[in-house]
């Protein structure tokens, strides 16, 4: 059977001369953002700030676990312009937290949006949406850098 190459690897192996493929995507170290917010009556439409990242962070994965957060709640993941909080990048389905406690992780359909590459300095929001959530949220969002 023939061997064939990932497009990282043909990128920097694979090629005559040896090419170089940016660290944040191979060999770059993985950090990790976590937070917990204990919502206590928070409306639909709240925006719920869990940290920074630097332009250049590439997010690989995520992970949200949650209480039954009441009646039609969903709750997904963006990042926030830190220059204006009107421009927002959503990477993650809206996970309905309704009925049970919940884990939140990326599905086949995000293949599209995965890595993503942080353009510029941003703020990464949990938004709560549908009706009003009470519980206790705690989020884990892994990515990579230099």
């Amino acid at each position: 059977m023939a061997d064939v190459q990932g497009v990282n690897y043909a990128a920097t192996f694979g090629s005559t001369p040896v090419g170089k493929v940016a660290s944040n995507l191979n060999g770059g170290r993985i950090r990790v953002l976590h937070e917990t917010y204990e919502a206590a009556a928070a409306a639909a439409g709240t925006d719920v700030l869990l940290g920074k990242l630097k332009e250049g962070a590439v997010i690989h994965d995520w992970l949200v676990m949650s209480d039954d957060l009441g009646t039609s709640v969903t709750f997904q993941l963006a990042t926030r312009d830190d220059d204006s909080a009107a421009t927002e990048n959503v990477f993650s389905a809206a996970t309905d937290v309704a009925s049970a406690a919940s884990v939140n992780r990326p599905i086949a359909a995000d293949i599209a949006r995965l890595p993503l590459t942080v353009d510029e300095d941003v703020t990464v929001i949990g938004k709560i949406a549908g009706g009003t959530a009470t519980g206790t949220i705690a989020v884990w969002v892994f990515y990579s850098v230099d």
